[in-house]
């Protein structure tokens, strides 16, 4: 018999199915899918329905594994062969008259219960579970200007799983900054986004367009340098946490690793080359 949590379980799949149908029509068309907002591009339709798959799928694995098998209204006695027994007395009524039958029932024994999940046989990754769910939630981005999803290299995996401390920091943690590259620009990631896989690149500018999400947290910050010889550069910032009061137009100082360069098309047209960066700080400035 199907139990509440195989039902649940079965909603969250149809909701992750219809969320993937929508991902495929908002890359289409984003104002089939999205009802809100000024901005329907297809990184936004992409970004809301990648999330809510995620989530629903989630969610669907968690609750698959919670419905309870039914048992038997009785079971029969059995004999504890062990030594150890309770005696329990019932009453059974049958008419005017009434006899005391006694039933022996065995202790549960400790070696004859379900284990918990085997969680503890499966070896723990190197990185914190914030990090490992960042990093497959980069990898599942997709890639605007071409098929498929971005392509997250292995060093920038690694670099990731090595200090998952970093990414985000906490308030007030600078350790990070001791591996940044100051020289580091962002035409020269351009050039060769694997060869600065490992270095952390910090910069300011002023935010052209923010998005926050929920379940997971995490949001899409785009800023434009506005000073010094990368004045115009674009720099995507994908943050894991709140941003705080940071909003369009706010200035701001961010720290990030490279994951890979990015175009993506306008929406009055043309395309802005960008770099995509992990974030690791995001600081308002004013």
């Amino acid at each position: 018999m199907m139990g509440m949590g195989d039902k649940v379980s079965d909603l969250f799949g149809i909701l992750s199915f219809l969320s993937f149908v929508s991902l495929i029509l908002g890359l289409i068309k984003p104002s089939l899918v999205l009802h809100w907002g000024n901005h329907r591009t297809r990184g936004r339709a992409a970004l809301t329905y990648i999330g809510a798959i995620v989530v629903f799928a989630i969610l669907s694995g968690v609750t698959s594994g919670n419905s309870k098998p039914t048992t038997p209204a009785s079971a029969p006695a059995t004999n504890d062969t062990s030594g150890s027994s309770n005696t329990t007395s019932t009453v059974v009524s049958n008419g005017s008259s009434s006899s005391n039958t006694t039933v022996t029932t065995s202790k549960p024994k400790a070696t004859t219960k379900k284990s918990a999940p085997a969680t503890t046989s499966t070896p723990k990754s190197t990185s914190t579970p914030d990090a490992t769910a960042q990093l497959a939630f980069l990898s599942s981005f997709p890639a605007l200007d071409s098929s498929g999803s971005i392509s997250v290299s292995q060093q920038s995996t690694d670099y990731v799983s090595q200090h998952p401390q970093w990414f985000p920091a906490a308030s007030g943690d600078s350790s990070y900054s001791k591996a940044i590259n100051h020289a580091l620009t962002i035409p020269m990631i351009m050039k060769d986004p694997s060869s600065y896989a490992t270095t952390l690149y910090q910069n300011t500018g002023t935010v052209t367009e923010i998005h926050q999400y929920h379940n997971p947290d995490y949001a899409m910050v785009q800023v434009v340098v506005d000073s010094g010889s990368e004045a115009g550069a674009e720099a995507i910032v994908m943050y894991e946490g709140s941003t705080g009061s940071i909003v369009q137009n706010s200035q701001v100082q961010f720290v990030g690793l490279p994951v890979t360069e990015w175009d993506f098309s306008n929406v009055s047209g043309g395309t802005t080359q960008s770099v995509l960066f992990d974030g690791v700080s995001l600081k308002q400035l004013s």
